[in-house]
């Protein structure tokens, strides 16, 4: 089984691709970062931080003006490969990135707080 990547073939993954974007847009899915942040990994505070890629990170802060606006599925694809794994795929295996965006349970509303020291959003705590 092979991976998604920033650079997989247009034509094959195109509309696929497009579709999840879309869907993630339309469920509302939290930034890349909060993710990061939530599963216990560092935020990243540059476009080339992620990409190691310095026309990728140009492109990304052209999209996105700032990378706490890195939407979830362009974080992940733009990740840059090490092992030909993305490392917050490790964390997040692809069927994961595919389910939070078509079941959007990460992304309630009353899931997320804004934190108060930070402004992030962050993740609530539910009783069990």
């Amino acid at each position: 089984m092979s991976i998604v990547t920033a650079h997989d073939d247009r034509p094959l993954t195109g509309q696929f691709t497009k579709a999840l974007v879309k869907l993630s847009r339309k469920q509302c899915l939290q930034g890349f970062n909060n993710y990061r942040r939530r599963l216990g990994l560092p935020a990243y505070n540059s476009f080339f931080d992620p990409t190691e890629n310095i026309e990728t990170a140009t492109e990304l802060e052209k999209l996105y003006s700032t990378v706490e606006k890195v939407e979830f599925l362009t974080g992940v694809l733009t990740k840059k490969s090490s092992s030909g794994v993305l490392p917050t795929a490790k964390v997040l295996s692809n069927s994961f990135t595919i389910n939070a965006i078509l079941k959007n349970r990460l992304t309630t509303k009353h899931l997320w707080a804004r934190s108060v020291e930070s402004n992030f959003l962050t993740w609530r705590s539910l009783p069990v």
